[in-house]
């Protein structure tokens, strides 16, 4: 019920650059001053330890009506703004909260009227919620496979686990960053436990402890435990303590705490309560020498679990994150197509990304089409081996309009050029027509976009007249024109698109190494030809200049090193130029790059 389970409670409080703002306003400090004021100010220090800054003094020393500001903020500093909602956090109880603590009503949910920190200290449950859009990917995927139990999987697929040790994650949740790709092929996990030691350890604080696991997996370094006493607890780690579980057993195993007093050092250690810690240690101590430990052992482990403090991770979390990145995993090996046709449907905002995506799909052999009239909804759609962008990959098509034309698609296909005008008058307007040709949308009507262009008002006028005469207007000859030259198609491709699908500029290259064969090619040298998306370019350490070079063809993206030797050669080359790349491919950190050794631009 609404008094049993309420949400978490927080406060704003006045950070060093929020209350200078608010008080500059109130004194009506002159915008451009409090702008160059607040850009002087650290905001991840405290108002006091800004005064080092000699900047900060410049600005209070010159102005005296800053220097008033400042004394003031500097005892408002950290009180209370305002109240808002904990972001996963519920109080839950078995009676009333309005009997135990203050209640505070918002929105028709009520919040605990008490600071989050001390709930638990009242005896109440505090539990967090987490939201994760990956569980609806998951989801929306699993339904569309008849039979199909996520729960029934197996945890020991080896095309899963080659998976993730070769770093093919995109898309797959923990595992899709940079970090997690760079470290996977060295890592290599092969079983489940593996995996969830590497989320646990491929953290900024645990470093060496990453390494060092590394290491002692590909017995390059020996096992130790310690103590043997100790081994049944660390040997699924190879000795390494990972888990503020395994701190609990080691602190019962070998002081005979018992399992409340090992969790309240293990509560202490997830909040870095380091007092708490720094307190228990002469007791551990003590009560390990008394149940047959030496005090030099006793004394390091608990030295190491204060350092474990801070970056432990809780085994239950890492399991939990595991289960999700493996399952997957699993779904991306076993049903690649509907795994990535997920996850474009989630992606529309960012365009590199679907275009990698679309590029599986191609190297899955399925076709990509532009939105069609007659089979695109308002997001992808997937029709046996035709993959349909939906009108949502249209750029500034309205999503009213698409959803009109969707309903009005549902009552039956579009029969021909004259029934679409018909039917769509009511809803579309001259710039929506101009906008779908432009788009490919009407190609499935046999006519080529430069002919609707030239008809578009006598089909307007048409379906006009149907609105006063019905079906006894009379149907328009539509004439027929040559179609646009490949480069103004392909411009239209990309203005309403944002990416390439048929038309992409270097298709017409053959002979050449496509991109999504660039890895068959390691070590050896390579003819390319791309047009080229992005250029950065850098110093060395010596000031010569160099650049890199993301390029792409039809199958998808490469990249490309242009050393200080060979800089010359991009002399009036710029973004969107075809050119034709000699190099060779290398590989670093499992990323492979071309270093170019001769590039000329294709006129």
């Amino acid at each position: 019920g609404n008094l049993n389970v309420a949400g978490g409670l927080t406060y704003t409080t006045f950070k060093s650059k929020l209350i200078l703002r608010d008080l500059c306003k109130i004194f009506n400090i002159d915008d451009r001053l409090l702008n160059k004021f607040l850009s002087s100010i650290n905001r991840n220090l405290s108002l006091k330890d800004n005064l080092k800054n000699k900047n900060v003094n410049l600005f209070i020393n010159n102005y005296s009506e800053l220097k008033e500001i400042y004394e003031i903020a500097l005892k408002l500093e950290g009180l209370k703004k305002n109240i808002s909602t904990h972001a996963a956090g519920i109080v839950i109880s078995d009676v009333h909260l309005d009997d135990i603590i203050p209640v505070y009503k918002k929105d028709d949910v009520y919040l605990a009227g008490v600071d989050m920190s001390y709930l638990e200290n009242l005896g109440l449950l505090k539990m967090d919620f987490l939201a994760l859009k990956n569980l609806t990917t998951i989801n929306n995927i699993i339904t569309k496979i008849p039979n199909f139990k996520l729960n029934e999987i197996p945890l020991d697929d080896k095309n899963v686990y080659n998976l993730f040790s070769n770093g093919n994650t995109d898309g797959i949740f923990q595992f899709e960053t940079y970090s997690f790709k760079n470290i996977l092929p060295k890592f290599r996990p092969q079983n489940f436990s593996e995996l969830v030691a590497l989320i646990a350890l491929n953290r900024p604080g645990p470093v060496e402890e990453l390494e060092r696991y590394i290491k002692r997996k590909n017995k390059k370094e020996a096992i130790t435990y310690y103590d043997d006493s100790l081994k049944d607890i660390l040997i699924d780690t190879y000795g390494i303590i990972i888990y503020q579980e395994q701190v609990i057993s080691i602190l019962v195993k070998m002081a005979n705490f018992s399992y409340a007093e090992a969790d309240n050092i293990r509560r202490a250690m997830a909040k870095k309560k380091e007092d708490v810690l720094i307190k228990n240690k002469e007791d551990f101590i003590n009560r390990s020498i008394k149940n047959g430990y030496k005090k030099e052992l006793a004394s390091e482990i608990y030295n190491h679990i204060l350092k474990f403090a801070s970056y432990g991770f809780n085994k239950a979390h890492s399991v939990s994150y595991a289960i999700i990145s493996y399952q997957m995993a699993y779904l991306k090996v076993h049903y690649s197509s509907l795994f990535i046709f997920e996850l474009l449907n989630n992606s529309y905002s960012n365009l590199e990304y679907t275009k990698s995506l679309l590029n599986e799909l191609k190297r899955e052999s399925l076709i990509i089409n532009h939105v069609d009239i007659n089979h695109s909804k308002n997001e992808y759609n997937i029709e046996g081996k035709n993959v349909y962008l939906g009108y949502k990959s249209i750029k500034n098509f309205k999503s009213e309009s698409a959803l009109k034309l969707i309903n009005e698609i549902n009552k039956g296909l579009f029969l021909n050029i004259y029934d679409f005008f018909r039917r769509t008058i009511s809803f579309l307007n001259k710039e929506d027509y101009l906008l779908l040709i432009k788009s490919f949308c009407l190609n499935s009507f046999k006519y080529n976009v430069n002919t609707l262009l030239n008809n578009i008002d006598s089909l307007i006028n048409y379906a006009l007249l149907t609105e006063d005469l019905g079906d006894n207007a009379l149907v328009p000859e539509i004439e027929v024109y040559e179609e646009l030259d490949k480069n103004t198609l392909r411009q239209l491709e990309l203005n309403n698109y944002g990416f390439y699908i048929s038309n992409h500029p270097a298709s017409k290259y053959t002979n050449v190494v496509k991109c999504c064969d660039v890895q068959k090619n390691i070590f050896k040298i390579v003819k390319m030809c791309v047009i080229i998306e992005n250029i950065k370019y850098i110093k060395t350490k010596s000031g010569e200049d160099m650049a890199f070079i993301s390029g792409s063809d039809e199958t998808g993206n490469c990249n490309f090193t242009i050393f200080p030797k060979n800089f010359y050669m991009l002399q009036n080359i710029k973004k969107d130029d075809i050119i034709k790349i000699i190099g060779n491919v290398s590989k670093r950190y499992d990323k492979l790059n071309v270093i170019v050794t001769n590039l000329v631009k294709d006129v």
